[in-house]
């Protein structure tokens, strides 16, 4: 059997969108399944793919959603200005969620320190490069620890395949 890429040239750009944030949302589960039943193949190489098809995802869902509210979505690849965008569209208990990748700080005395740290560490590690490649742009390797369990990360990726169903159904119907 084989697809081509003008079979889903029918849908909206939201709906293009929703598929292929679902589409590595999948790709996401499959390589953490796979992971957990081949321990084997439990590497940190394989669990960088694996969260950066559930990053991608994300990304992905959080401009489907924004382009569908006809909002002057700004494209980039900042889950945490995506999903300040989304909070903005969409307010209101429905549309709640906590989606992972967000960078939280932690012990900030105030809001300006903690945006302050934000930026620091959005710049030190950008983490949509760093579950791409082994080292930044100038040849050097990250220097933040991330660690990686395809048995907990499981149930963030059904957490999120979750929150996707729920909003989707709020959104998309």
């Amino acid at each position: 059997m084989q697809t081509y890429s003008w079979e889903g040239a029918d849908r909206d750009t939201p709906e293009q969108f929703l598929a292929f944030s679902k589409a590595y949302l999948r790709a996401a589960r499959v390589i953490c399944r796979d992971l957990i039943e081949n321990p084997d193949e439990h590497t940190y190489e394989n669990g960088c793919a694996c969260m950066f098809n559930a990053r991608l995802s994300v990304e992905l869902f959080l401009k489907a959603t924004l382009f569908k509210a006809n909002s002057s979505t700004q494209l980039s690849h900042d889950i945490d200005a995506l999903f300040a965008q989304f909070k903005a569209a969409y307010v209101g208990d429905a549309y709640a969620w906590h989606p992972p990748f967000i960078v939280e700080v932690l012990g900030a005395s105030s809001e300006s320190e903690q945006l302050d740290r934000m930026k620091t560490h959005k710049k030190e590690y950008k983490q949509d490069q760093a579950l791409r490649y082994p080292r930044s742009r100038d040849m050097q390797l990250w220097q933040h620890v991330v660690a990686f369990s395809a048995t907990e990360f499981q149930n963030e990726l059904n957490q999120l395949a979750s929150d996707v169903a729920r909003l989707e159904s709020e959104i998309f119907s």
